[in-house]
């Protein structure tokens, strides 16, 4: 496995609470229909003029910027919760026993892996588009 993706302390619960097939599948169609807007995008960037793209952006801004403030707030308390759920369940996790056979066993840690292994692609991916300026609708 690339060590860019490996992580020693992944384990098996970490990564059920995250997995979900569909979502998986919706966002590797989310990844599709952006690369056919990127197309699309270059195509246009090759073909219009720039005064009507100014004009394009300038009617988006109009028409969202309040939209896009509230989500802005609405984003940043939503991952202030996020991170203390996260703190108190990997509290959780390790305060008893329960979980020990899980958390050792090779079969659940290469699953683990893979899991983790997804979640680090998808995050490259949106990473990367972000570095580009270009922000992938979230499920």
């Amino acid at each position: 496995m690339n060590s860019l993706f490996s992580n020693s302390n992944t384990n098996i619960l970490d990564q059920l609470s995250g997995y979900n097939s569909d979502t998986l599948d919706t966002y590797i169609k989310t990844i599709n229909h952006q690369i056919k807007e990127q197309k699309q995008l270059n195509n246009l960037l090759k073909k219009e003029n720039y005064e009507e793209t100014i004009q394009n952006i300038k009617t988006f801004i109009e028409r969202n910027k309040s939209t896009i403030s509230y989500q802005l707030q609405d984003l940043k308390d939503k991952v202030t919760e996020l991170k203390q759920l996260v703190a108190e369940n990997h509290d959780l996790e390790y305060s008893e026993n329960k979980y020990e056979e899980l958390l050792v066993s090779d079969e659940y840690k290469e699953v683990a892996d893979d899991l983790h292994t997804i979640k680090k692609l998808r995050e490259e991916i949106t990473l990367f588009l972000s570095d580009q300026g270009i922000v992938l609708p979230r499920f």
